[in-house]
């Protein structure tokens, strides 16, 4: 009996992770640059897998100018959509929620 009960759990948990959701999580532009790991809290109050996409703007714990954002968005977006595709990529066939803030939003979209 212990046997079959260990495998139904087993099985259970395996079917689980094949199907609870993957988050990934992008963030916007102000606030600075964040360091790796900023997403952790996220992960831990839902209790799912959690992949967070992350850009660096030079200069972008000072007040950076429109202009000078402006001169590197295209690049920022490309490094954004480049780390969505490899982490769906990465994980076939699961189900994947987005939580982004600001410009993470509109380079998402």
């Amino acid at each position: 009996m212990k046997f079959w009960t260990l495998l139904l759990v087993l099985t259970a948990l395996v079917l689980r992770a094949q199907t609870e959701p993957l988050v990934i999580v992008v963030h916007g532009v102000g606030g600075g640059n964040r360091e790796d790991g900023w997403s952790d809290d996220i992960a831990k109050k839902w209790r799912l897998p959690c992949e967070e996409v992350t850009f660096r703007l030079p200069g972008r714990n000072e007040s950076v100018s429109t202009l000078d954002f402006a001169r590197e968005c295209d690049t920022l977006a490309r490094s954004v959509q480049d780390q969505m595709k490899r982490i769906v990529t990465a994980n076939p066939g699961r189900r994947v929620i987005v939580v982004s803030h600001s410009w993470g939003t509109v380079v998402t979209k």
